[in-house]
């Protein structure tokens, strides 16, 4: 059957892509990878300068009447609507853009994986100098200004823990990802998970952005070795 239905689609595609494999099956159909055709103008979603495209078609036979068929798009949601195959209905399959070793659509998976990862590397980074400060700093109360070093010293480690549990949730995200792509191979919909690890990602940014001052510190007692403390 599967066979039957990758050439009819193959043949209604004739002349604009060329079906190269299966990329993942669902409850609503079959995604194929495929090349567009040299002189084909490409899709709006689809990646400059690549010729990959992902092509989604329902692998079920024909909806019944003209209304629209049960388990179309709703809002936020990828699936499409199980058209009938390829032009025979007036309709075509959809076409989304895609790029092998990429992101594929609006999902942007490889993005945030790269995004996590150098996150997770800059937190894991940052949270060793912040140990290593913490140690500089010591606890001896026959230090002088040991007031003014409690100060920094508390500041420091509650920026070292949140830097910690910041980076505990980026290394949960990436395991979401890994996890999801696994599902999303074996033809499950794992859209809102993965969307939800881009909302992580954007809270890693704005953490980092917020850590400026602490960068600040680090990169005066790397230069002289020691801290400038200001009562204020």
């Amino acid at each position: 059957m599967e066979g039957q239905h990758f050439v009819e689609l193959q043949t209604a595609l004739a002349g604009r892509y060329s079906l190269e494999r299966v990329l993942g099956r669902g409850g609503m159909g079959i995604v194929y990878l495929a090349v567009r055709a040299r002189g084909v103008a490409r899709t709006s979603q689809g990646s400059a300068g690549s010729r990959s495209c992902a092509v989604e078609s329902a692998s079920g036979s024909s909806s019944s009447g003209g209304g629209r068929p049960q388990g179309g798009s709703r809002p936020g949601c990828r699936h499409v609507s199980p058209d009938r195959d390829g032009d025979r209905a007036g309709r075509r399959p959809a076409v989304r853009g895609a790029a092998e070793g990429d992101s594929q659509g609006p999902v942007g998976v490889a993005d945030t994986v790269r995004g996590l990862e150098a996150d997770t590397r800059s937190l894991r980074a940052q949270v060793a100098e912040l140990n290593g400060v913490l140690a500089e700093l010591g606890d001896d109360p026959a230090v002088p200004g040991r007031d003014a070093r409690e100060k920094v010293r508390a500041d420091v480690s509650a920026t070292r823990d949140e830097a910690e549990a910041r980076m505990r949730e980026a290394v949960t995200a990436l395991e979401t990802i890994r996890v999801g792509l696994l599902r999303m191979h074996a033809g499950e919909s794992v859209t809102m998970e993965l969307k939800a690890a881009q909302g992580i990602s954007s809270d890693l940014e704005g953490l980092l952005d917020g850590h400026r001052e602490v960068e600040r510190l680090l990169a005066q007692r790397r230069a002289t070795g020691t801290f400038t403390i200001v009562d204020e």
